[in-house]
């Protein structure tokens, strides 16, 4: 009898334990498969510092300081500074909007 190089097995979930267990895959964007076997062979998984919809504001807040930034650099590179503070306060601020979402201000996602 020949034999596959891996072999399979299935488990059967209550609809309340296959639901939860899917969550977690989707959470740390792995496969059911994957996910099962690294936790039983002792694998750490990379758990994700914040929720989705958190990492999302967080890149639009990097956006926006680094379209800041080259406002500012712009600024710089003619000679023109009027308006100068205005830009820095208003980076000042979205750091601080980063730094609040990052320490967890708004909401800490926990399993």
């Amino acid at each position: 009898m020949k034999t596959s190089k891996y072999l399979q097995s299935h488990v059967k979930f209550t609809a309340d334990e296959y639901e939860a267990i899917k969550e977690d895959a989707l959470l740390y964007k792995k496969s059911i498969p994957e996910m099962l076997k690294a936790i039983y062979f002792g694998q750490k998984i990379a758990r994700p510092l914040m929720a989705p919809e958190d990492g999302q504001r967080v890149l639009v807040e990097l956006s926006r300081v680094g379209n800041n930034l080259n406002q500012i650099a712009r600024h710089l590179n003619t000679g023109f500074r009027k308006d100068f503070n205005p830009a820095i306060d208003e980076m000042r601020d979205q750091l601080q909007e980063m730094r609040d979402l990052l320490a967890g201000k708004h909401g800490n996602y926990q399993n």
